[in-house]
């Protein structure tokens, strides 16, 4: 991208210095994961069609789970210049947790459990790219404590919002390493990679 990050405001800046906005970022994270996913269903496709045997299968899959999450956390974390071995260490946790649930799909594929449901299949592969978010989110929330924000809570898209993000919404401003309050599209709540709210990072309480 042709921005810089600007590390007090936690946003990315146009080449003039205005500031990107948020929905622009985060647009480009959701075409990149949905591209990733669909990469993800053609390698599905593939070991159908046994042009690839599961093995390669699992091999590129450990692969393209690992570009998406280090490309979506150095999206969150400011760009490449502005990501640390501490983000790359909130990432590597995340994508050694979805390592041991792809081996659970390999095995579920081995056993043969998706041989008469081939669309369950491709849309369990393609989940494996929407986790990502996982990552983007773990960065942001990183860089925002590096920068010395203390608090966040969670904003709802005007549209409808799910339960899940109602009540978080509710708890209003809560300290950022709140688990309480969780990521967007990450899968932590009802509307899963479907969600549109908003984290917004505070460095104080607002007055009384």
């Amino acid at each position: 991208m042709p921005y810089t990050w600007d590390r007090t405001a936690l946003r990315y800046r146009y080449p003039n210095g205005r500031l990107v906005p948020e929905r622009t970022v985060e647009n480009r994270a959701q075409r990149y994961v949905e591209d990733a996913g669909r990469e993800m269903r053609g390698l599905t496709d593939r070991l159908i069609n046994e042009s690839l045997s599961l093995p390669e299968f699992e091999a590129e899959m450990r692969r393209l789970m690992k570009d998406v999450h280090i490309n979506m956390l150095r999206l969150g974390a400011g760009g490449r210049a502005a990501a640390t071995s501490q983000h790359y260490g909130k990432a590597g946790a995340i994508l050694r947790e979805q390592y041991r649930f792809l081996r659970g799909f390999v095995d579920d594929l081995r056993a043969g459990r998706y041989a008469s449901a081939p669309g369950q299949a491709r849309a369990r592969a393609q989940m494996y790219g929407k986790a990502a978010y996982q990552s983007y989110w773990a960065a942001r929330q990183y860089a925002a404590q590096a920068a010395g924000y203390l608090w966040k809570r969670r904003v709802l898209h005007p549209g409808e919002s799910c339960e899940d993000c109602v009540a978080q919404s509710q708890l209003g401003l809560v300290p950022i390493d709140d688990p309480r309050v969780t990521g967007v599209r990450d899968g932590s709540t009802r509307c899963l990679t479907n969600c549109n709210c908003e984290i917004v990072f505070e460095r104080t309480l607002p007055s009384a």
